[in-house]
């Protein structure tokens, strides 16, 4: 019976579904979680204010990260890969501070 209902839900549920890569990629960029990327690197405290920032001002991390100067572009970019944040690796603990003018 269970066979059967794998089966069915599989048939007629699961089968021929495909993400929708631009939509699933936009959630993954806005998405507030990812400031635990930036951690290791920015620490606990400034992380925390660059989330409640976004959160309350409808802003992305990468945007506010950016604004304030906390990294450079490259190093922004670096951490917040998808790859980076998907698969098992050991990230430098250096920030990269982007220079102030």
């Amino acid at each position: 019976m269970l066979t059967a209902a794998i089966d069915t839900l599989t048939t007629r549920c699961v089968s021929g579904i495909e993400a929708d890569r631009e939509r699933c990629l936009g959630l993954v960029e806005n998405s507030i979680g990812l400031v635990t990327a930036l951690g290791p690197v920015l620490g606990h405290e400034t992380c925390s204010r660059i989330a409640r920032r976004a959160l309350d001002e409808r802003r992305t991390i990468a945007e506010l990260v950016m604004e304030e100067g906390l990294l450079t572009e490259a190093r922004l970019n670096e951490l917040l890969r998808l790859e980076a944040m998907t698969r098992p690796s050991r990230i430098a603990m250096t920030a990269s501070v982007k220079p102030r003018s």
